[in-house]
């Protein structure tokens, strides 16, 4: 709460208001830090902890900056088309599923409304395990939905049946200098058909540009 007053051209100063309340928030830039807080507004002085909170609290075409650090999350998108996620680098910028679940989440409750203008750009997305939900897409799962991959590497991400690092259902994202290294999908002793240790594909032709694959086996 603050209290206002003003001065006039001869330098004299009113009384002072009555208290007033005002709400700090950020936008069109917010911003992401490991040693933030989510209690925090998002400006560059007082930072997000998440990236959860970070994609939540942004608009259609705002921007959500990351700095570098390893951020243990498992994602979901939310409702919202257009935001341009951007790490500080895929050297230094992580997002570490925990083995827990997938890392990022584009879930048939969006509607198909996510196109090539949402934007992820920047990061390493490391150590999804698709073991507990869907069974697919361990480093990231899409459904319906077409965002923009630049200068990203999946590593280290596992799905119990397709797509360890990425999985698309009626989804072209474009990817471009995207890496996708030591990613798995397994079940061993399973009769469920496997494939796509790097990226496993239904009904969808994603467009690549410079997109490197390396060992991303499909036992």
């Amino acid at each position: 709460y603050y209290s206002i007053a003003s001065i006039d051209g001869d330098g004299n100063e009113s009384v002072l208001s009555s208290e007033v309340s005002i709400s700090v928030t950020g936008g069109p830039v917010w911003y992401v830090s490991a040693q933030g807080s989510d209690s925090n507004f998002g400006i560059p002085s007082s930072p997000f902890l998440t990236i959860q909170k970070g994609i939540d609290s942004a608009p259609d075409g705002d921007t959500v900056l990351v700095y570098a650090g390893t951020y243990v999350e498992n994602i979901t998108w939310p409702a919202t088309n257009g935001i341009k996620l951007i790490g500080s680098g895929e050297d230094d910028c992580f997002i570490d599923g925990n083995s827990l679940a997938s890392v990022i989440l584009f879930e048939e409750a969006l509607g198909g409304i996510i196109d090539t203008t949402t934007l992820i750009k920047g990061f390493t997305i490391q150590n999804g395990n698709a073991d507990y939900q869907n069974n697919i897409g361990g480093g990231m799962y899409l459904y319906k939905s077409s965002p923009t991959l630049i200068d990203d590497t999946f590593s280290s991400n596992r799905a119990r049946y397709m797509g360890g690092g990425m999985y698309l259902y009626i989804s072209s994202p474009t990817l471009i200098d995207v890496t996708f290294s030591s990613n798995t999908a397994d079940k061993p002793g399973s009769n469920v058909p496997m494939n796509g240790g790097g990226m496993g594909l239904n009904g969808s032709n994603p467009p690549l540009t410079g997109v490197t694959f390396s060992s991303n086996p499909a036992p």
